[in-house]
């Protein structure tokens, strides 16, 4: 025989004292017979042959095969109305959450430029409820490298780029929501007599020091510095920043600070921006670098202005500016035993002047 569910069996026997007019907020009781039983389901069987599964466990405990049962059906408006509302809340909370705000595009902006680097910078990244599946840098429309840990990291410097070229930069965002392509920055490396992309830190000066008020006091030798920077269009900070190009101090040791002067203990040990910048492989030059460019107009080599070196204008600063303010030759520098861990800075691209070549030891 054929199964019927039970919305599709006319009513056998009817019992409903209020007639038809309300039957759908008013019970509808129908009568079966009980056909076959098992432990999970019966088949109750109604008038003209018609029949239904239904669940076992909703019969009373004393039914049995040939137990007639009667089956009451009403329409329960009050939790139909109570589950389409919620239903319509959870619609609503989930356009809200995911529908109504998406990712936004990263924005890229340009921080600093020199002869062979370019640093970029954007905001940090807002992606809403999506996840973040990848952020990529591109340059000439080219993907130059994947930016690491993408969603705290905001800036980035590219290095070993060619001198007076022009150059196109844009991000690549990638989320569960869809990809985002920010802005394109186009730009062009400086040349060498463009000096507005040095950014020095500077480490501990000969002659600088804290007063008795506790402010920090440039010696002539770190003001005159500061002062050719500005007029080379360059930027200088007392930390290593991203865009850091050189670190430019006398001596390893710590800048001075209030408590820190050169007697002090303190004052005698390798300063930790002294140490990040040779981590970070920044050129560490003497302050007499600074005033080379400024008198040639241009970027000048860094190779004879490590600190182990005797730059050739040191005797033209002497004069300038006194024996007292700088170091005559570098065994006046005390830097102390050597750290191995700390290799000789290297020469730059910004040179175009290569190190020179490793002494062999004498056997």
């Amino acid at each position: 025989m054929a199964s019927h569910y039970v919305n599709k069996i006319a009513p056998t026997n009817l019992h409903s004292p209020f007639g038809m007019s309300n039957q759908a907020s008013v019970d509808q009781y129908f009568t079966f017979t009980v056909g076959k039983l098992d432990a999970g389901m019966a088949i109750l069987i109604g008038d003209r042959a018609s029949q239904i599964e239904f669940p076992s466990l909703l019969l009373p405990s004393e039914c049995t095969t040939g137990s007639v049962v009667r089956i009451s059906v009403a329409r329960n408006q009050k939790e139909e109305q109570r589950k389409k509302q919620e239903f319509d809340d959870l619609q609503e909370n989930v356009l809200e959450m995911f529908g109504m705000r998406g990712p936004v595009t990263p924005s890229l902006q340009l921080r600093a430029v020199t002869q062979t680097s370019i640093t970029l910078e954007w905001d940090k990244l807002d992606i809403a409820t999506a996840k973040l599946l990848s952020l990529d840098i591109f340059r000439n429309n080219e993907r130059l490298a994947a930016i690491p840990n993408p969603l705290h990291n905001t800036s980035t410097k590219l290095s070993g780029l060619e001198v007076n070229k022009p150059y196109s930069f844009h991000l690549v965002m990638r989320t569960t929501a869809g990809t985002y392509t920010s802005n394109v920055i186009k730009t062009k490396t400086h040349d060498m007599n463009d000096t507005s992309g040095i950014s020095v830190c500077f480490g501990f000066m000969d002659g600088s020091h804290i007063n008795q008020d506790g402010d920090y006091v440039d010696g002539e030798l770190e003001a005159g510095a500061k002062e050719l920077l500005q007029q080379l269009g360059a930027k200088w900070s007392d930390k290593i920043q991203i865009d850091t190009t050189h670190y430019v101090c006398t001596h390893p040791r710590g800048r001075a600070a209030p408590g820190i002067g050169e007697g002090h203990p303190a004052g005698q040990m390798r300063g930790a921006m002294f140490s990040k910048a040779a981590q970070l492989s920044i050129p560490i030059v003497l302050p007499h670098w600074i005033y080379a460019c400024a008198e040639s107009k241009k970027l000048v080599p860094i190779s004879q202005y490590y600190m182990d070196k005797e730059p050739p204008n040191a005797a033209q600063l002497r004069k300038s500016i006194g024996r007292k303010s700088i170091p005559s030759t570098p065994n006046d520098i005390a830097v102390g035993p050597r750290d191995e861990s700390v290799p000789p800075t290297p020469a730059t691209k910004d040179d175009n002047v290569p190190p020179p070549p490793p002494q062999k030891e004498e056997e």
